[in-house]
């Protein structure tokens, strides 16, 4: 069994199912395919709260996810320079060496992680400006090759 911590935001979308997916930094072991995960929200503090414990991996994959086009961004959670640059730059993201392009695509892969689309300011975000946003403020403008680790209710 394996167990993984999420930010606190994401305990709500795990609980009820929305967030079916997490994506993490290479490590010496992630969980294999079948076997049963548990999530947690502060592990490794007095807060710390098991968030469920019926999901079993169903699928792992390798992630990329290139924000090196938003390094110039002024200050990380600048929803209209956020915009702006979306706009003007296409955010590469691949599963499996598959690129993600489409909006669309990319909302629905922002959404099984746990993102909706919220307001930042005056300025509303989609899913996966959402995810982008979360990623700038987290671990920067970067090119981050992970463990796409997916999951569902155990049977």
């Amino acid at each position: 069994m394996v167990a993984y911590s999420f930010n606190r935001q994401f305990a709500a979308p795990i609980e009820s199912g929305r967030k079916r997916q997490t994506i993490r930094a290479p490590r010496r072991r992630h969980a294999s395919i079948g076997e049963q995960l548990q999530l947690y929200t502060g592990m490794r503090t007095k807060a710390c709260r098991l968030i469920r414990d019926d999901v079993v991996c169903v699928s792992l994959g390798e992630v990329r996810f290139d924000l090196r086009a938003l390094a110039d961004l002024p200050e990380p959670g600048s929803a209209r320079d956020l915009g702006r640059l979306l706009a003007e730059q296409r955010i590469p993201l691949e599963v499996n060496g598959i690129p993600i392009e489409s909006a669309a695509d990319q909302d629905a892969f922002a959404a099984d992680d746990g993102f909706e689309g919220w307001r930042l300011g005056k300025t509303l975000l989609s899913p996966f400006e959402a995810m982008v946003n979360f990623w700038m403020v987290s671990h920067g403008a970067g090119l981050f090759t992970g463990v796409l680790i997916r999951w569902e209710q155990a049977r």
